[in-house]
């Protein structure tokens, strides 16, 4: 029969069925190059976009962040980049190249006018810093270049579809391309401070990514069992649940050398 209310199954059973659950989840290398190839060519729907809307010449410069960068996500998880606009005042191309950024609202300069655009997050945290030197006087900032473009890609055939635009604090515009879904914000540096963040506790815990691996873990729980995760619905947010984490980790983490996540897992 099945067994009782007491029933507490075995730690080699708790352990083996952990071990099973990662290796259905864990991201592997081709569906992380598969998740790039859709960033990029999202990317280059937005900037197919951006020439109908920016009245001069520039470059764009993005990066990937969040689950994505620290390869913690889920099956059917999102995909968040930032990007970066760097306007040319030479209409030639060749002069001064500011950016479109914005601290709140407010338009910034940046003194490197490189062009080359990159998916490096080193490249983009580079331009985040840059576009904090300086302010400019333009009348559009970065997210408000989001929303003109997203009139042009409703229209666009490269098949990125516009779900939403959120005017929160930060703007974000909800892309989808082949069933990924694609957040998009504009010169915003907080994404990869965080990822930073997370990186350097999981390599404080040790124990061949201990701390990710939980992480997994307790998303694929929180999303597919007790369906508490998803900000856009009210529930948990990724952030918050990695802190959740943390302070379980910081009060109760011993240093054991043996645990159940300890087998390899290419993170």
């Amino acid at each position: 029969g099945p067994p009782g209310p007491g029933f507490a199954p075995p730690a080699e059973m708790e352990a083996s069925f952990s071990r099973f659950i990662l290796k259905r989840i864990t991201p592997r290398p081709h569906e992380v190059a598969q998740r790039n190839q859709v960033v990029n060519w999202t990317i280059s729907a937005y900037r197919d976009a951006l020439r109908y809307v920016v009245p001069s010449h520039f470059q764009l410069k993005f990066s990937v962040f969040g689950s994505l960068q620290l390869k913690t996500f889920l099956p059917d998880g999102d995909n968040d980049v930032c990007v970066f606009l760097y306007l040319d005042r030479d209409e030639g191309g060749g002069g001064a190249t500011d950016t479109a950024s914005s601290d709140r609202n407010t338009p910034v300069s940046a003194e490197n006018g490189s062009t080359a655009s990159t998916s490096s997050p080193n490249a983009a945290w580079g331009a985040g810093q840059a576009s904090a030197l300086s302010r400019s006087t333009d009348a559009l900032t970065a997210q408000d270049y989001l929303a003109k473009a997203k009139e042009h890609m409703h229209s666009s055939q490269s098949g990125v579809s516009v779900s939403a635009l959120v005017f929160a604090e930060v703007r974000v515009l909800k892309l989808a391309y082949c069933g990924n879904s694609i957040d998009l914000t504009a010169d915003q540096i907080g994404g990869f401070t965080t990822a930073c963040f997370v990186h350097a506790v999981d390599v404080r815990f040790a124990h061949d990514h201990l701390f990710k691996k939980s992480l997994l873990i307790c998303k694929c729980w929180a999303h597919y069992e007790a369906r508490i995760l998803g900000g856009q619905g009210g529930y948990l947010n990724s952030f918050a649940l990695t802190v959740m984490l943390m302070a379980v980790f910081n009060h109760v983490f011993d240093g054991a050398k043996h645990h159940a996540f300890d087998a390899p897992t290419p993170l």
